[in-house]
Parts: structure tokens; sequence; C-alpha cells
């Protein structure tokens, strides 16, 4: 009963996101946990840490943050590259996507979702 009603907040999250962004898809790169990794359009909802990818065979996934290490995306607005990645937040103790700001011998990080 648990993993329906998970799956259901799951495909509401996603199908409010799509119609919040569906003109946002940025093309990018995701790499999940296993190893694996995916390119396409991407959009991110960072209040549900969940990405969306469009593939190349038109094909639609949805990745949840237990699902994903990194992901890479060209913002349009901001005209950079954004970089996001799995972390552990030092005052709580869990696991979130954090934004990777700055990278070298110290590192910045910023957590979109609080």
């Amino acid at each position: 009963m648990k993993r329906i009603v998970l799956s259901l907040g799951l495909a509401w999250t996603v199908m409010s996101v799509q119609a919040q962004h569906k003109d946002h898809w940025s093309k990018g790169e995701i790499r999940l946990t296993t190893g694996e990794r995916i390119e396409g359009k991407l959009v991110y909802a960072s209040n549900a840490e969940v990405v969306s990818i469009k593939l190349e065979n038109g094909m639609q996934k949805t990745y949840s943050s237990s699902q994903l290490q990194s992901f890479y995306f060209f913002d349009f607005r901001h005209e950079l590259i954004r970089h996001f990645k799995k972390s552990t937040l030092p005052n709580e103790g869990r696991e979130a996507v954090v934004e990777v700001v700055f990278e070298g011998d110290l590192q910045v990080l910023r957590c979109l979702k609080s």
C-alpha cells in the first residue's frame, strides 16, 4: 500500500513539473547510481529532487534523487552548464541533490531544497 501511495505521489509530482516546465527542457546528461549514463533533454524539479529526461527515441523517463548520482544540463536563461550531484548535507546528515557551483581545491555546493 505504501508503494502505491508513493508511486502516485511521484507521478503527481512529475505531471505537475511537466506542466510547469514543458518548454524548459535543456540538453544534458544523467549519471545513475548504477553507473549508467543517459543523454537527452532534461528538466529538474528542485522542490521534489526529481529529474525528467526525454530520450532521442521520444521516450521520457523520470528519476528520483535515490536513483541519481549526478547530472548536468545547459541553462539557457543563465547561459551556462549547471552541474548537480548527490551529497550528504553536513548539518542534517541526509543525502540531497546539490548544485556544484565551484570545484577545485575548495568545492562550493548549493542546496536548492531546504
